[in-house]
């Protein structure tokens, strides 16, 4: 790390305590790690769930940012999970390795009674009893053979069920893969996941000289939504969008949770009038869903989105695009909600 990365740290965890301390909390690492990441700007959706509690007035306590950390900053993965397949993995190449030593002893036994056999045929030429001390021979030699042949099948049916393990655990990891990159609530990708393609996007883009759109959308009035109806409804809004968001893109379109009622969608090979239509396209599309409680037929209304729209930019962080992202979905909420801006409407602004 740089000085000048090290001294920024520095002064941005010295300003988290100092924040923290100013409300009057303790630096938990709950605290801590939700107004770090309010500070540093990292979580747009957070911070400014944040600045709308302070530009009310409203107390932020410590029940409050363990909140935002469930719903901006808690990972989606059980590492308890990932910590049994392990262990199942380890106990498994373990008694494989036992089967393998006990099947390359009776090996090494087999081949033995082999040579002792050859010594005992030749030796028994010599014998007046040839006949009888060859066909003892020959009967030791029948059961070390059947002996061999047992262990060989025993490990035969060990390895087919040490097989079926391994599947069993690459089964499990895979799933438990897919938990870690997904949103546990709306099945679409997760902040890391979000993070991770990006990344890989921006570097593609940058080689191929191509267009790389970002898209940020945001539930408009979602607080007084889950005040209303409760935070259960509200998940139900949450799926919704998830789900209209993912029927609306397609090819390598992306459709990512980015943290609370903040979704993110990456736009390869879409240029920022393209991104802007889609964006348009989408906002009606959530609009144009109700919302109706099954147990009562009450129809809840409409949801609608703000959007914004940025392009990539060769040579910038995700960190900047996604800013001017979200500045633009900020500009669509300062000029009434219910529209999609593009980064062009931040200057303007």
């Amino acid at each position: 790390m740089s000085a000048m990365a090290l001294a920024s740290a520095r002064d941005t965890a010295f300003a988290t305590i100092d924040g923290l301390t100013g409300l009057g909390l303790a630096p938990t690492p709950t605290n801590y790690s939700v107004w770090h990441s309010h500070i540093s700007g990292e979580n747009p959706g957070l911070s400014r769930s944040i600045q709308e509690l302070v530009a009310r007035a409203i107390p932020i306590t410590d029940e409050m940012l363990s909140d935002f950390w469930r719903r901006f900053c808690a990972p989606a993965i059980d590492p308890a999970g990932v910590t049994d397949a392990g262990e199942r993995l380890g106990r498994v190449m373990a008694s494989i390795a036992e089967s393998m030593s006990g099947a390359g002893a009776a090996a090494s036994g087999f081949t033995d009674a082999l040579a002792r056999f050859g010594d005992e045929i030749v030796a028994a030429v010599r014998m007046p009893d040839m006949a009888g001390v060859m066909r003892e021979a020959t009967r030791r030699m029948l059961v070390e053979t059947k002996r061999m042949v047992e262990n060989t099948r025993g490990l035969d049916g060990h390895l087919r069920g040490a097989s079926s393990e391994v599947q069993a655990l690459r089964n499990d990891l895979e799933e438990a893969r897919r938990q870690a990159m997904s949103d546990p609530l709306t099945s679409v990708a997760n902040r890391k996941a979000f993070d991770d393609r990006l990344a890989r996007e921006m570097a593609a883009a940058s080689e191929s000289g191509e267009d790389l759109a970002l898209l940020m959308l945001d539930i408009d009035h979602f607080k007084r939504f889950n005040d209303s109806f409760g935070h259960v409804i509200g998940d139900e809004a949450l799926k919704l969008v998830a789900h209209t968001l993912v029927s609306g893109v397609k090819g390598r379109d992306m459709v990512a949770r980015y943290g609370g009622e903040e979704f993110a969608v990456i736009l390869p090979s879409t240029s920022l009038a393209h991104a802007l239509g889609l964006a348009n396209g989408l906002g009606a599309a959530v609009k144009g869903r109700r919302m109706l409680l099954k147990s009562t037929g009450r129809d809840l209304g409409r949801i609608t989105v703000s959007l914004g729209v940025a392009r990539y930019r060769p040579g910038e962080s995700a960190t900047d695009l996604v800013r001017r992202a979200d500045a633009a979905l900020y500009a669509a909420k300062n000029r009434g909600r219910d529209m999609a801006c593009d980064e062009g409407a931040i200057e303007e602004d």
